[in-house]
């Protein structure tokens, strides 16, 4: 772990701290880029967050409960680069307190698994409290890894799917994934998979039970058009996510 620091000033009152962490880890770069693209993942570590609601496919809302009690707005984005991913959180305070923060991964696959790189970087008050307080989440992260993201996983394998690789539709699309589901709660998974798998690219989640059908189409890690109602889906839900080739 490496703590950086900015020694120059701004406004005469910010100092500008970097918290890094670089670890290798054998799992599966797919896997690991859904574990970090979830920031209830995250936040587990991190006991001064509480309450975080998702806005929108890339904006959160969490309650900050530390030295003053806050709510607080992130965004996410995701990008996938020459070598691997980035997934990025960041929050800009404009009022006072006024502070930036933002939390990058970048992940990266090698022969036994993945790379990660851990990258917190704030700006604001209290800079002394934030440096202690960003390590222990950085040691506690790598010490837990492992276990938090195999954990993960296993959720993952609980779904019941058949995986399809570069079978062409008629619309110019490859499959990559459909099944059925039978749990709401699991459609969160498939949304992140659509999502990731969007990135520089299109992806399509449609899903349908036999009175309802919903279609949510990503491009570049947003959503991009909707139709449908994914609250009226009940009882088996057929799925499938589709992708542009």
């Amino acid at each position: 772990m490496i703590v950086k620091f900015i020694t120059e000033k701004v406004n005469n009152i910010f100092v500008m701290i970097e918290v890094e962490s670089k670890f290798k880890i054998n799992k599966p770069i797919d896997v690991v880029v859904k574990y970090f693209s979830e920031p209830k993942n995250i936040l587990k570590f991190v006991p001064y967050f509480d309450e975080l609601y998702q806005i929108d496919e890339s904006t959160y809302r969490f309650k900050l409960k530390w030295l003053m009690t806050l709510n607080l707005i992130a965004k996410k984005v995701c990008r996938k680069m020459e070598k691997g991913y980035e997934i990025i959180y960041e929050i800009n305070k404009e009022s006072k307190p006024r502070f930036h923060s933002q939390l990058y991964n970048f992940i990266a696959p090698i022969n036994e698994g993945s790379e990660i790189l851990i990258k917190y970087i704030y700006e604001g008050p209290f800079e002394s409290y934030v440096k202690r307080e960003a390590s222990i989440f950085m040691k506690k992260f790598e010490e837990r890894a492992f276990e938090e993201i195999s954990s993960f996983e296993r959720t993952l394998t609980n779904i019941p799917i058949e995986i399809t690789v570069n079978k062409p539709t008629l619309n110019g699309y490859i499959i990559l994934k459909e099944g059925v589901i039978s749990k709401n709660e699991e459609i969160n998974i498939l949304l992140d998979f659509a999502e990731v798998e969007s990135i520089n690219g299109i992806t399509e989640l449609i899903l349908s039970d036999s009175k309802n059908i919903v279609k949510i189409k990503f491009e570049n890690g947003t959503v991009k058009e909707t139709y449908g109602d994914i609250d009226k889906l009940t009882g088996n839900i057929n799925y499938m996510i589709k992708k542009k080739k």
